[in-house]
This record gives structure tokens, C-alpha cells and sequence, in this order.
């Protein structure tokens, strides 16, 4: 803004110059009102400038007394009158000239103050603003470290946990597979026991059948041993009540009566 201003002063300034010249060139009446707007585009100018009052007195003290010099110079070769007045204008502008130079040192040097606190002040707010940046990016910089590890730890627990979900889910299997085939061993072994027990069981019992038979065998050959002879059919029909055929050892052609290889039997 400040900058916009003192391009703006300078242009009025220039500008009314500019026109205040042509003016008295011309002898037109509007050249005093134009140097009266170019005295005031200058002090918008060196205000805007950042320069102090003072300053702005200085400046305009310095360019009235060149002003009035000349033209008061300009009065005494064209014999108009105004050279007096002239002159007197002159003077009061040195006056306002000199004295502002008098006072220009105390207030440069306020200005050089003023201008220190303003830089200490700006160092002091960049410093503000830099810390605070500082302290922003470290906040910054730290809760992303926390998200960080915060995800990290949460992968790593959710890792854990499915580890440990799969290792139990291992032995679960690994224990049901052990316990089925444990149970299928001991089914097998039991059937196993089972089948080998009624197998020797069956064996036992043929045995003892066999042995039974063989007994009975042997026991009806020595009863038919001790009896391969009778008198007549009627006793040979108390041991063989059917009757017996030529190859038994009882048999005797007597008692076929019909010759038919077959004795003592009931018709």
C-alpha cells in the first residue's frame, strides 16, 4: 500500500510540475493551482516514502527556496514588482528549510531508533513465527511418529494374534488327528483283539468239537470193536437200529436174508 501511494505522489507530483511550468510559460492563472497540487502530490510522495515530517518540512523548505530564488531572479530582469515578493517568499521558505535541517539529525535519529525497534520487533515476531513453526513441524513430525508406531504395534498385535490363532488352530487339528488315529488304533487293535479272541475262540471249539468227535468216534469204535458180533438181528438192532451194511464189521450173509448188501434192516 505504502509503495502504491508514494508511485502515486510521484506521479501527481511530476505531473503538476509538469503543468505549473507550461502555465507560467503560457501565462495561464491555473499554474498556481497546479503547483499547489504538485506540492501536495510531493508530500504524499515523501510521506508515503516512509520519511518523517520533519523530513517532508526539509524537503519542501529546500524546493520553495529554489522556487522563489528563480522566479525572484526572473522578476528582477522582467521589472514587473513581484521581485520583492519574490524574495520574501524566499526567505520564508530558508527559514522553514534551515530550520528543519536543525531538527533533521534528532529526528533521522529517532527514525534510526524507530527503524531498530521496528527491525527488532520483525526479528522478534520472525523468531515468533519461526519457533512456532518449529514447535508446529516437531508436533507434527511427533504425532506421526505415534500414528506410526501406533500402526506398527497394531499390525504387529493383529500379526501375533493371527500366529497365535493359526498355531492353535494347528495343534487343535494336530491333537484331533492324533486323538482320531489313536482312536482308529485302538478300534483296529481292539477289533483286532476281537476277531483274535472269537478266531481262537472258534479254533477252541472246533478243537473241543473235534476232540469231542474223535472221543465219540473212538468210543463208538471200541463199542463197535467190543460189539461186531451178534446172534441174531434183534440184538444187533439194539446197537444199529437201521441195520448195517457189508463193509460194517457186524455184517454176517446170515442176516442178509434178502441178499440185498445190507443186514438186519427194518422194511
Amino acid at each position: 500500500m505504502a509503495t502504491y501511494l508514494s508511485w502515486v505522489g510521484f506521479v501527481i507530483a511530476a505531473y503538476f510540475l509538469l503543468s505549473g511550468i507550461n502555465g507560467l510559460r503560457r501565462k495561464n492563472p491555473k499554474a498556481k493551482k497546479n503547483f499547489l497540487w504538485m506540492v501536495i502530490g510531493l508530500i504524499i510522495w515523501l510521506f508515503a516514502s516512509g520519511n518523517s515530517f520533519i523530513m517532508v518540512l526539509f524537503a519542501l523548505g529546500f524546493l520553495a527556496f529554489i522556487f522563489f530564488l528563480i522566479t525572484g531572479i526572473l522578476a528582477l530582469f522582467k521589472r514587473n514588482g513581484q521581485a520583492k515578493k519574490r524574495f520574501l517568499l524566499m526567505l520564508g521558505a530558508m527559514v522553514i528549510w534551515l530550520g528543519s535541517a536543525t531538527m533533521l539529525p534528532n529526528d533521522k535519529k529517532e527514525t534510526n531508533i524507530q527503524a531498530s525497534e521496528t527491525k527488532i520487533k520483525s526479528n522478534e515476531e520472525a523468531k515468533k513465527k519461526e519457533e512456532k513453526a518449529k514447535q508446529e513441524a516437531e508436533a507434527k513430525a511427533k504425532a506421526e511418529a505415534e500414528a506410526k508406531a501406533k500402526a506398527e504395534a497394531e499390525a504387529k498385535a493383529k500379526a501375533e494374534a493371527e500366529a497365535k490363532a493359526a498355531a492353535e488352530a494347528e495343534a487343535k487339528a494336530k491333537a484331533e488327528a492324533e486323538a482320531k488315529a489313536a482312536a482308529e488304533a485302538e478300534a483296529k487293535a481292539k477289533a483286532e483283539a476281537e476277531a483274535k479272541a472269537a478266531a481262537e475262540a472258534k479254533a477252541k471249539a472246533e478243537a473241543e468239537a473235534q476232540a469231542q468227535a474223535q472221543a465219540q468216534q473212538q468210543q463208538q469204535a471200541t463199542s463197535t470193536a467190543a460189539q461186531t458180533s451178534f446172534a441174531n438181528c434183534t440184538d444187533l438192532r439194539t446197537v444199529y437200529p437201521t441195520g448195517v451194511p457189508s463193509n460194517h464189521p457186524a455184517y454176517t450173509s446170515k442176516m442178509d436174508r434178502d441178499k440185498d448188501g445190507y443186514a438186519c434192516e427194518t422194511n
